[in-house]
């Protein structure tokens, strides 16, 4: 397995997350856990911003306690053995160990409830999990077809939407509860480690996320969820089972050209999809419809909150130096100026071009997120269509044209909304079979022969 492009994968998905973080906070201090800098408040002041929950005041809005209210009635925290089992989490998610820091900081909320700090923690946990976890699936399937002889084709797609139901879904949801308890309970909340290695692939960290993590930054990682949710939703929206065997057996041309790839594999397709043993292949589920909506909603509001978080960032006026994303504050007056480049997680300082990718990329999916919501409950736009421009992803291409040179994409608008929340009663199946069979005519050989 090429190890490289699986872990360059995942660190573009991880970058997604990162600019999902990169709005920050604007609290008027350091923007750190040191309280002996200007501008920064030690645990005796009513405005306490570091990580010890033990003052009388940390972290909010009243002088009284240890939460939004005045009534005195939160409940006591062990802080003797809360804080050790906070340090032992960080000490753990600093390692990689996101399972055993997830028990530590679960502990640490079972002593204190009403404790920011174990929230973020899990939450961070949460997404450090994903990440690595999403690597091994990556890696599974990229190696997958070597073991073909071994599988059932019957059986793969039902263990894949079994793990997304069992394991992948209780995730997303836990990390959108508590994004929302903390911009709730919590809006002054915030957490600082290093080292946080988010992927670590065969022991080396690939992608780093060592910083300060604030509100703005989880209330974006609750964006970054709704996204893979929206994935995991379709995903399990219709019957996926066909025979596997097809494919695995299947050789393509030799040195062919993009139409003769094409041909083999829409031909391919239609040979998946005219199997009398899989009838159903992309038909809806039982709960496919439903789940088809759902899918697009948290599609929509992810894409559009990593939209939100982008333009609020370009407001911070605080430092930026251990933000663990932001912008390069290249004049030093504390606030973004144009011109001045943004920081991601595994890029780094970005580049001009680097600049300018970005930016395109949140207009691409500020749009896709308003086509993923147009015609349903949350359309951004009910007095007009919100169609998705096909064109509009060439900016990609471009950028990545090492993977896939000369290939450009038509001018064509495409009515998502449409297809999620009034979608064809066979689910996939019909459109799939239509569109295979147009592209195999099309890119059909020409067989006449040139006569002498």
């Amino acid at each position: 397995m090429n190890h490289n492009k699986s872990w360059f994968l995942l660190c573009l998905l991880g970058s997604l997350l990162a600019l999902c973080l990169l709005p920050g906070c604007d609290c008027g201090d350091d923007d750190d856990n040191d309280d002996n800098q200007p501008g920064d408040d030690d645990d005796a002041s009513p405005a306490d911003d570091d990580n010890d929950d033990a003052s009388p005041d940390d972290d909010d809005d009243d002088d009284d306690d240890d939460d939004n209210d005045d009534n005195d009635d939160d409940v006591v925290c062990d802080y003797a053995s809360y804080d050790p089992l906070i340090d032992e989490g960080n000490a753990l998610l600093s390692a990689g160990d996101n399972e055993a820091a997830y028990g530590a900081y679960h502990e640490a909320l079972d002593l204190c409830p009403d404790e920011p700090d174990a929230k973020m923690g899990l939450l961070i946990s949460d997404t450090q999990w994903y990440l690595q976890f999403i690597y091994r699936l990556i890696d599974y399937i990229i190696n997958f077809p070597v073991a073909a002889d071994k599988a059932d084709p019957k059986s793969i797609a039902s263990i894949f939407q079994e793990l997304i139901r069992e394991q992948m879904l209780p995730v997303t949801g836990e990390m959108i509860a508590l994004a929302d308890d903390l911009r709730a309970n919590h809006p002054k909340a915030r957490f600082f480690i290093d080292p946080l290695p988010m992927l670590l692939v065969d022991g080396h960290a690939v992608l780093e996320m060592a910083g300060e993590w604030d509100l703005a930054d989880f209330d974006n990682v609750k964006a970054f969820a709704q996204i893979l949710e929206g994935l995991w939703y379709f995903l399990i929206t219709y019957d996926l089972r066909f025979d596997l065997t097809i494919l695995f057996n299947a050789e393509p041309p030799a040195s062919p050209t993009t139409e003769e790839l094409i041909h083999f594999y829409a031909g391919l397709l239609l040979e998946i999809l005219d199997d009398p043993n899989y009838p159903d292949f992309l038909t809806f589920l039982d709960d496919g419809a439903a789940n088809l909506e759902t899918s697009a909603l948290q599609a929509g509001r992810g894409l559009i909150g990593v939209v939100t978080a982008f333009y609020s960032m370009r407001e911070e006026t605080d430092p930026q130096e251990d933000d663990i994303a932001g912008y390069v504050d290249e004049n030093g007056n504390d606030q973004w100026d144009e011109g001045e480049p943004f920081k991601v997680p595994y890029f780094g300082d970005l580049w001009p071009e680097g600049n300018v990718f970005f930016e395109d990329l949140f207009y691409l999916m500020n749009d896709l997120g308003e086509a993923f919501l147009d015609t349903g409950p949350e359309d951004v736009h009910p007095a007009k269509p919100d169609w998705f421009m096909l064109s509009d992803v060439n900016f990609i291409l471009e950028f990545f044209d090492v993977f896939v040179p000369g290939i450009a994409l038509p001018d064509i608008s495409l009515p998502i909304g449409r297809f999620f929340y009034s979608p064809p009663d066979d689910g996939l199946r019909g459109v799939v079979q239509t569109v295979a069979q147009l592209l195999y005519d099309l890119t059909a050989p020409d067989e006449t022969e040139v006569l002498p």
